[in-house]
């Protein structure tokens, strides 16, 4: 090999080790983990009644957040539910946002029921980010006053 040949060749090694260690920004950076938090007002109802499940949620801006239904058949149906997002920066950190998910619950089955639960996701910018949403118990009582005796099964 010639010198100006090895020259150019060390001078291009040198240049792409250079650029190899410049340091980029990571494409993508995984978005901040959700805080979750749950509360169940009542926790104890008669048949019929409305209960609500208050689901808070403090998430990066922007994206799609998901919670999961509550619902589950008669033992416990889901009347309504309400969204509401803050503005980033309203009593939140910064970069996140605050989204409360209100949700009216009622039961028409006598016992404890499981309400809550499951995983809350977010997709956005950064990837999937997935927490667990804690759970509550709902406690439905019957109509009559002192008989929390269930009808299912008796004739």
């Amino acid at each position: 090999m010639r010198k100006p040949e090895c020259r150019r060749l060390a001078s291009a090694a040198a240049v792409c080790l250079a650029v190899a260690m410049v340091p980029h920004p990571a494409a993508g950076a995984a978005p901040a983990p959700l805080a979750v938090s749950a509360s169940l007002e009542p926790a104890e109802i008669r048949v019929g009644d409305v209960a609500r499940l208050t689901v808070t949620v403090d998430h990066p801006v922007g994206g799609t957040l998901t919670v999961p239904e509550p619902g589950r058949g008669k033992a416990v149906l889901a009347l309504d539910r309400r969204r509401e997002t803050s503005q980033p920066g309203a009593g939140t950190t910064a970069g996140l946002e605050r989204t409360t998910f209100v949700i009216s619950l009622t039961s028409f089955e006598i016992g404890e029921r499981d309400v809550g639960g499951g995983v809350v996701t977010y997709s956005g910018p950064g990837g999937p980010v997935a927490s667990p949403l804690p759970a509550a118990v709902l406690r439905t009582r019957s109509l009559l006053r002192g008989d929390d005796t269930p009808m299912r099964g008796t004739r």
